[in-house]
């Protein structure tokens, strides 16, 4: 048996999200382990905080909050010991909220306070709490129901707190005026999973976008479980602000991102991503975005953030905006919609303007049996650009013909183009996992006309 009394907290051996998620404590749930080896563990940890430099800082901090007073209060425990330290270090928390990082730290920051406060029954805890969540879920959730750092990763687990301290202000009638806060979660909530319907893809899987991996399904099955035991209204508002467009049809489904890459003052989880689709037919995903698989300072995080790792134009195999680093962004694209119906949509952004004096124009048209791609470089003529697609399997080379993809399923057929080669990529599907997908990317000089039929057998029942 592996001695606890050994573990090191602060373990560099591998990437920083892994010692993260060791200081969590969010892993206690997910153990066979006795509940005296656990409680041992704790006081362990406990014993060595002042040696453990990731255990004090905000975010990892607020987690284990909330993951221990969850632990304590689900095996009915009280323990004078923890309580001691978890008091202590809430108070170190409340004088350390994330305002320079603001996003999703300092929302569970919050949540940790309001976590504690029950727990406590702490009036200042509660004050704190009250007033963080209000200003920063008022400011983060968008009029459509997004959590603003449009990651769907992100966004799931904001809900998942926003439905917890729903149940949590339900279940415990502690401070005056808390249905106040409790009013505007339910009304955050009913938002929040709106949005993650109108992602959802008919298969149940939601996209990948920004940072973000693989959503296992059964989570998602849990949080609309959750939401359905919470009694939480049901709402249909449309795609909006986010800047996504889902387009339905019998056969296909297309989402379009035609939303600014952002949030403008905290834009370390976006991607340069403007105008790309995403696929699926018959409830397959086809065209797919390659998500992530680690958050360290490497070329392929920076890969992953960029436009080449996106199905959308490159010039020159440039990024629309600036990624640099793990979590920055310098010049960025801005994205204008010049026409939107049910069917159509047409968009340009500016990313390539300063440096090659152009303008990336997409225009995408929704037919019954597929779907019509336009892509224009408007301003400066003949600059070698790069239309890049990524396909959630392995093509086969014969699929591969000409100026052109044919497969049972599908076509994909490509007007200017001057030539279509295929490589191989790598999709992420959890941090530290990834599996080989093809890409193809076709050079043009000017414009693309991409077509793309959807053949019968590949019609959804």
């Amino acid at each position: 048996m592996h001695k606890f009394e050994t573990i090191n907290w602060n373990f560099s051996g591998n990437e920083r999200l892994w010692i993260y998620h060791l200081n969590y404590f969010d892993w206690i749930f997910n153990t066979s382990s006795s509940t005296e080896l656990i409680l041992n563990v704790i006081n362990q940890y406990h014993d060595q905080i002042q040696l453990n430099s990731v255990g004090h800082e905000p975010y990892p901090l607020s987690r284990r909050i909330m993951s221990l007073i969850q632990w304590l209060a689900h095996n009915k425990l009280t323990w004078d010991e923890i309580d001691l330290h978890l008091f202590t270090q809430t108070k170190w928390l409340a004088k350390h909220t994330e305002k320079h990082l603001l996003g999703n730290h300092i929302l569970e920051n919050g949540f940790a306070l309001l976590y504690a406060s029950i727990y406590f029954q702490n009036d200042e805890f509660y004050k704190q709490a009250n007033e963080l969540l209000t200003v920063q879920l008022g400011e983060q959730i968008l009029d459509d129901g997004a959590h603003f750092e449009l990651s769907p990763m992100y966004h799931t687990h904001v809900l998942e707190r926003v439905l917890d301290s729903i149940q949590l202000l339900r279940n415990n009638s502690t401070f005056e005026k808390q249905e106040t806060l409790k009013f505007q979660l339910e009304q955050i909530a009913a938002n929040m999973l709106s949005w993650l319907n109108k992602m959802q893809f008919r298969s149940g899987s939601i996209p990948q976008v920004n940072d973000c991996v693989s959503i296992n399904e059964y989570k998602l099955k849990e949080i609309f479980s959750y939401t359905k035991l919470l009694s939480l209204e049901t709402r249909n508002n449309a795609l909006h602000n986010s800047g996504y467009r889902m387009f339905r049809k019998n056969k296909f489904e297309l989402l379009v991102d035609v939303g600014p890459i952002g949030p403008k003052y905290i834009p370390g989880h976006a991607h340069a991503d403007s105008l790309q689709f995403l696929l699926e037919i018959a409830g397959k995903t086809v065209v797919t975005d390659t998500g992530i698989h680690n958050y360290s300072e490497s070329q392929s995080r920076i890969y992953e953030r960029s436009t080449m790792a996106h199905n959308t134009i490159s010039i020159e195999n440039t990024s629309s905006s600036d990624i640099w680093a793990s979590f920055r962004v310098g010049n960025r694209a801005h994205t204008e919609i010049l026409e939107e119906s049910d069917e159509h949509i047409c968009a340009r952004h500016h990313g390539y303007r300063s440096r090659y004096g152009v303008f990336h124009a997409r225009e995408i048209q929704c037919l019954t049996d597929g779907i019509s791609i336009r892509d224009q470089l408007i301003g400066r003529k003949n600059k070698l650009a790069q239309a890049n697609f990524h396909f959630d399997r392995i093509l086969e080379m014969s699929e591969i013909q000409g100026h052109g993809i044919f497969t049972r399923e599908f076509s994909f057929q490509f007007e200017n183009a001057i030539l279509v080669n295929h490589e191989y990529s790598l999709k992420g599907v959890d941090f530290n996992r990834t599996r080989k997908i093809s890409k193809v990317v076709v050079d043009f000089m000017n414009y693309l006309e991409t077509t793309i039929i959807v053949h019968p057998s590949s019609k959804k029942d």
